[in-house]
């Protein structure tokens, strides 16, 4: 059988389907899936505008109202309608009627308008209707009782007669617990579409796992909306003399960002392997498609490192916290859980740097993060204690990521699979923006409009991985004994830069002679939907680049996002944290 009903909705969408003789069969679904739907089509009330509904036998539809009852009308005459309606003939209803009457208990209303019927009334004349005629068979839409005690006990006993006597039972119901107990099959249908067939039990489990999570999903869509915010007159204002004081102080070098010295992004090629070159020593260039790649100028031929996928790598991740102990939790908490997700395929190791003491340590070593402790100095400073931490570990790999910044799993297992193809270094250049304050998910696509250069017009800082290979190149020292607390980020492309890590294209990719083995200089520029990783930053109302900024600077490169999205990247448990925090911190 197929049926379909469409017009602007549809409510059924090309199901197809066969009921045996002899078998009790249950549909389940959310409300407005299309299970009443198809038993009005089998039993002829509705026609499909395309398919067909072959059937066999009389056929009863028991409903909770009687479909098709006309409310000007008197009980009696809609009798005779309804009877009409399931397919009876007038003379059949004739023999019947009394009996209908006497069942339904309406006799001293049965002669006056339905309109003057209660609800339960109508169900009352609509089930004695339906009931009155043996049919092979039988389409029950959620009439589990109606009615009063003496009538619910009256209907029970007639449905159960029905049931034994029908050749073909067919049930639409919410009481899963009766359905598991009396069908032998399970039809689960949403969105008009037969999603799954089977076993009781088994549609019942998918139907549960389904619903719950299409319950929170609409929650969460509810909570974060795909509406574009509205940024203030004031707050544009205030953008904007902020990126033109910013570019001021950069020329004329007044900040302690400028300092920093800022790579350019118009070093030539020709620039760039010299200074490859003088920090690496003999460069490779890529041969395409082969293990093999050839010396700039000695043209000697080497082969690239061995890539030993048998390897369990480790891998740090490393934060700094401060301040924000709800946020905090959240994301180290997000962590421990990759830890014991990915035990087996990557050997994930957690270190955390605070300096508040007692109560950084105790957040930490809630989610398993070694702690160690720095005085309240410079964010540079910290960062580059920690990564001297991490030298204890003896890592393949320091993952840096901020206080606020969740990467997934998927991204983690890019970057090993990219270190064990001898990437000293590997970066996105997009990430997911979440707004505490407003509930607005956003996606960004990276830099590369206004005065970008520190970014190298590209790449971010959220979740650069660095190989051990290139820290102890750096001496596990990335932001080169700078005092700063802003701009991190662009101290650190600087830095790299200065050991000739550039945001090229893979296929531009260079390679150095380490050891007598050849390792790619790495790429900063990979997109989060090309390699179906993910990485968000939770702005709240303490951050220091704000939503508003990214909102301000390059509104074309913001795409908004509802939270079915967020759910289907996070945990559940974990979104939902995230949507509480209300700009708090």
């Amino acid at each position: 059988m197929e049926a379909t009903e469409t017009d602007d909705f549809i409510a059924l969408d090309g199901v197809s389907l066969q009921l045996f003789e002899g078998e009790i069969v249950g549909i389940i679904g959310k409300n407005g899936s299309g299970k009443s739907t198809l038993l009005r089509t089998i039993s002829g009330i509705y026609s499909p505008d395309k398919g067909t509904v072959r059937t066999k036998g009389q056929i009863s539809l028991l409903a909770r109202l009687g479909i098709g009852f006309n409310v000007h009308l008197t009980g009696r005459e809609n009798i005779y309608l309804y009877g009409s309606i399931l397919g009876h003939s007038k003379r059949t209803m004739d023999g019947l009627i009394d009996e209908i009457i006497s069942f339904s208990g309406l006799e001293l209303s049965i002669d006056k308008p339905l309109r003057t019927y209660s609800s339960g009334m109508k169900a009352r004349l609509s089930f004695s209707v339906a009931s009155a005629v043996k049919s092979e068979i039988l389409l029950i839409d959620e009439v589990l009782g109606v009615g009063d005690y003496d009538f619910k006990e009256k209907s029970k006993i007639r449905m159960q007669e029905m049931v034994d006597e029908a050749a073909t039972v067919v049930i639409v119901s919410h009481n899963l617990p009766i359905l598991e107990q009396m069908c032998s099959r399970l039809i689960l249908i949403d969105d008009g579409k037969i999603k799954a067939i089977g076993e009781p039990k088994e549609i019942i489990d998918i139907y549960k796992t389904t619903s719950k999570r299409q319950t929170k999903e609409k929650k969460f869509n509810e909570l974060i909306t795909k509406e574009k915010p509205k940024l203030s007159l004031s707050k544009k204002i205030s953008h904007n003399i902020n990126l033109i004081s910013l570019f001021l102080l950069r020329v004329f070098g007044l900040s302690e960002w400028a300092s920093t010295k800022l790579p350019s992004p118009k070093d030539s090629a020709h620039q760039k392997n010299e200074i490859i070159r003088k920090q690496w020593g003999e460069t490779f260039e890529s041969v395409k498609n082969t293990n093999y790649v050839v010396g700039k100028r000695s043209r000697k031929i080497s082969k690239k490192k061995h890539e030993d996928n048998d390897k369990i790598n480790t891998m740090v991740i490393l934060t700094c916290i401060w301040k924000r102990p709800k946020l905090t939790r959240i994301v180290l908490s997000h962590y421990r859980g990759l830890k014991k997700e990915l035990k087996g395929e990557i050997n994930l190791e957690l270190v955390a740097v605070g300096s508040e003491g007692e109560r950084s340590k105790n957040i930490c070593e809630e989610s398993e993060f070694n702690y160690f402790e720095y005085e309240n100095q410079p964010m540079s400073e910290k960062w580059n204690f920690g990564l001297q931490m991490t030298k204890k570990i003896n890592p393949d790999a320091v993952i840096i990521v901020g206080s606020d910044d969740l990467i997934d799993k998927n991204l983690l297992k890019f970057y090993d699979k990219k270190l064990k193809q001898g990437y000293m270094m590997v970066g996105i250049k997009d990430f997911y923006i979440y707004d505490t304050e407003r509930r607005k998910l956003a996606y960004w696509r990276g830099y590369g409009k206004l005065n970008d250069a520190h970014r190298m017009n590209e790449t971010i800082g959220l979740a650069r991985c660095l190989s051990k290979t290139l820290l102890d190149k750096l001496d596990f020292n990335i932001w080169n004994d700078l005092n700063i607390s802003r701009n991190l980020d662009g101290a650190m492309t600087t830095r790299l830069k200065e050991v000739g890590i550039y945001p090229v294209s893979e296929a531009n990719m260079p390679y150095v002679d380490l050891d007598n083995q050849l390792y790619g200089a790495g790429h900063l520029g990979y997109n989060l939907k090309e390699i179906e990783g993910f990485a968000i930053d939770i702005k709240t109302k303490t951050n220091v680049t704000t939503f508003d900024r990214y909102l301000a600077r390059d509104p074309d490169s913001i795409e908004y996002l509802d939270g079915e999205f967020l759910v289907s990247k996070l945990n559940e448990n974990t979104v939902a944290e995230i949507v509480a925090l209300k700009n708090e911190e």
